[in-house]
């Protein structure tokens, strides 16, 4: 298993049953392993999270090393999460997770936004996911991860009132 469906995984296993969550599928296009296939993937993202009425939307990566490369997002999700920001009840966000130093950080769309247009590199590193979103606490069991998606949630909403 790779380490993004690893972090998927680990994600869902973090969020209380008092939060409902929802998996979109993915395409087949994520199974073709590096294999051209006529589908294209076009999911807004990853998951959707519902808890004190408000509907999340979540891009989750895992990516190695110490920065988020920009292009690892879609443009189609950047541009859908945009519309569903305009929502008071939406918020999107992606969810960064770094296992090479074990953190973690949640950035909503439009700060994410922000931060590419701002940026004259290529991707963000560690300190700039965490100046311009939140970091969620990370846990480490033996060999898999659990995350505060409450506090996650707290803070992304608390950041738009």
């Amino acid at each position: 298993m790779n380490s993004g469906k690893k972090f998927e995984q680990d994600f869902r296993k973090s969020i209380p049953e008092s939060i409902w969550y929802y998996r979109l599928r993915d395409s087949p296009a994520s199974f073709g392993q590096g294999t051209q296939t006529r589908f294209a993937t076009s999911n807004i993202c990853d998951c959707i999270l519902f808890g004190n009425s408000t509907l999340f939307l979540c891009e989750l990566k895992s990516h190695k090393g110490k920065s988020l490369p920009f292009n690892c997002v879609r443009q189609n999700q950047i541009e859908q999460m945009q519309k569903a920001a305009k929502f008071d009840c939406i918020i999107p966000a992606l969810v960064v997770f770094f296992p090479d130093v074990e953190r973690c950080f949640a950035i909503h769309i439009y700060d994410f936004v922000n931060l590419v247009d701002a940026s004259k590199k290529k991707s963000a590193n560690v300190s700039e996911l965490a100046e311009n979103g939140f970091e969620i606490g990370v846990t480490k069991l033996k060999t898999h991860y659990r995350y505060d998606v409450e506090k996650m949630m707290r803070d992304l909403t608390e950041d738009l009132r």
